[in-house]
């Protein structure tokens, strides 16, 4: 990790991001000392910012930065940090402090975070990205709350099959779902429990022709094996003496989806016998209730999905290779919530709309604490999880946010070395160490894929193939004096 050395600025014009991964998020530079805010702005550049310096500012609202970095010395800074922030309250401000008194005092007139001196390169600019992260959410609340004022959460709690996310890890999932929706095929959704693969079939659902007709939606795991052919086939009672011998055979689940859709969820749990007698009816497009005697021919569009790799089962003749070609014609791979980045924080909020449309309760949002939080998090359970967590909060929560006391504990105590460092290199290690495990993780986890790792790292691809090249360096120098 690089010191902060004194170097000519690279100063293109400061403007407002996008949103949090847009690379060239404003960053103004406050600084009375010309040299070292130079260095400052030339750091900031290096790591794929837009940076500009000025020597005192009565109101940033015209150069409209997202960030500002305050580099005053001693108590000159916290009346600048108290003046800015009422200027501009969305701004984010990161004091650069000569020692911790100093740092202190920035944040007790309402800096956001602060960097001591010398400023290393690296946490600068990680520093400076969280802040970009959090300041973008909150634009973001105060956005969908004016919405909420002015159309009662119109759309949140219509159509259930709403994927929400666009981030990298999804976009496959949303041309997949787009491109298959209009046509009948066999779809197998597959991914971690908990990510959403009902969610897909959904989507799927009613964005295609069949939207009108009914979705049913089975677990397979869930039904007693000595139920399932009555379930699916439906059954034929047998009349009591003396009753009318012709009684309607009960509904299975393929004569319930006629002319829609059947989703059967965790297919993988079906026993054997049961897989043949699916294939069977699969192939016939009839289903004869259990004690009839006559095959009722059935219109359904099949989606299944499962948690568990079926190649193994495949190979151990645990599943038929039959039902397998049948029910997998496009395969749809659900990423966990772990690996999709702000999606994270998409997804809080939509659970928070709907919560708070049906309990009939004003908007709520996010705190900056809590959108680092979620963010942070390694989320076991995945989008189940979390939407669980923010029904919790929601229910806890005593103002128009939810704070870090309205999340359960397990995600409040929750630490990033948790996720990124090895039980076997569980020691304290440095800043620049724990990034570079952590992107180097990022990596593997995308299969070596840095356009998709730099897009869920919040990099652009230059700055990321500038860090992996230091780390190369690095560890071959360590190598070479060893």
């Amino acid at each position: 990790m690089r010191a902060l050395q004194k170097a000519v600025p690279v100063a293109p014009p400061v403007r407002r991001s996008a949103g949090p991964t847009d690379g060239e998020a404003g960053v103004l530079v406050v600084d009375d000392d010309v040299e070292r805010g130079a260095g400052l702005v030339a750091v900031l550049a290096a790591e794929g910012w837009a940076a500009r310096l000025t020597r005192s500012v009565a109101s940033p609202a015209n150069l409209d930065p997202d960030v500002v970095v305050v580099a005053l010395q001693g108590k000159v800074s916290a009346p600048l940090v108290a003046e800015l922030l009422r200027s501009d309250p969305r701004l984010a401000v990161l004091v650069v402090a000569s020692d911790l008194d100093a740092a202190a005092l920035g944040l007790g007139a309402g800096a956001h975070d602060f960097v001591t001196l010398p400023v290393e390169a690296t946490a600068l600019g990680l520093r400076v990205r969280h802040l970009v992260d959090v300041m973008f959410h909150q634009r973001r609340q105060e956005h969908e709350r004016r919405l909420v004022g002015e159309e009662r959460l119109r759309g949140v709690a219509a159509g259930r099959g709403q994927l929400v996310g666009v981030g990298p890890a999804m976009r496959p999932v949303h041309e997949l779902v787009r491109r298959v929706s209009s046509s009948d095929v066999a779809v197998l959704v597959q991914g971690e429990s908990g990510t959403g693969k009902e969610q897909v079939a959904r989507a799927i659902h009613e964005g295609g022709r069949r939207r009108h007709a009914p979705l049913v939606v089975v677990n397979c795991s869930a039904l007693p094996p000595a139920q399932l052919e009555a379930r699916f086939f439906g059954e034929h009672p047998r009349p009591s003496e003396g009753a009318d011998a012709d009684v309607a055979p009960t509904r299975g689940l393929f004569l319930q989806a006629d002319q829609g859709t059947l989703f059967l969820d965790e297919v993988g749990a079906l026993p054997p016998e049961m897989q043949a007698a699916l294939v069977r009816t699969l192939q016939e497009k009839k289903a004869r209730p259990l004690g009839g005697d006559v095959d009722l021919p059935f219109d359904v569009r099949l989606i299944c999905g499962t948690h568990r790799d079926l190649e193994p089962q495949l190979a151990q003749g645990l599943f038929r290779h039959d039902l397998h070609t049948m029910v997998n014609v496009v395969t749809i791979t659900l990423p966990a919530l772990r690996f999709r980045g702000n999606d994270v924080i998409e997804l809080a909020h939509h659970f928070l709309a709907r919560f708070v449309e049906r309990d009939g309760r004003t908007p709520l949002g996010l705190s900056p604490a809590v959108v680092d939080r979620l963010l942070a998090y390694h989320w076991p359970g995945n989008v189940r999880e979390l939407e669980n967590s923010l029904e919790r909060a929601a229910a806890l929560a005593q103002s128009d946010r939810v704070t870090l006391d309205d999340l359960h504990e397990r995600i409040r105590s929750h630490r990033l070395e948790d996720v990124v460092v090895a039980e076997a290199e569980a020691d304290i290690v440095s800043l620049d160490v724990l990034e570079e495990r952590y992107i180097r993780r990022v990596l593997k986890l995308l299969g070596g894929n840095k356009s998709k790792a730099a897009d869920l790292l919040g990099l652009d691809r230059r700055t990321l193939h500038r860090r992996l090249e230091k780390y190369d360096a690095d560890r071959a120098e360590k190598s070479s004096s060893s």
